[in-house]
């Protein structure tokens, strides 16, 4: 199920934003990761994602349907805004340090896992 997000003040917003930061990242043990590619190789490695956001436009395309599905199959929940207001990028995801994306990514495939 596909949760609307329609303030920049929601809460899931606002803990994402505040992901982007160092201290924040280190203080939970998450991180975010952006793109459908770096996501869908996440998924194939079995990561344990917390949160997916997505835009208006991500539903549009064939692929993107699918993955929406998988997302939906494996209990991962789906925030899509729809406020032009709400910046974050196309398509974000939360992670946990600890999972076993770190074992099987190399760090060139991760995208600004370091953001300040």
């Amino acid at each position: 199920m596909i949760n609307r997000i329609k303030s920049k003040d929601n809460d899931k917003i606002k803990y994402t934003k505040s992901l982007l930061k160092t201290k924040g990242r280190n203080k939970e043990k998450k991180f975010i990761i952006e793109g459908y590619r770096i996501l869908t190789l996440a998924l194939e490695c079995d990561a344990k994602l917390e949160y997916v956001f997505i835009n208006e436009d991500f539903e549009k395309k064939q692929d993107h349907k699918v993955l929406l599905e998988e997302l939906e199959n494996k209990n991962i929940k789906v925030g899509k805004k729809i406020k032009k207001h709400i910046r974050l990028q196309n398509l974000k995801s939360i992670n946990n340090y600890n999972n076993n994306i770190n074992n099987n990514l190399s760090d060139e495939n991760l995208i600004n896992p370091t953001l300040n």
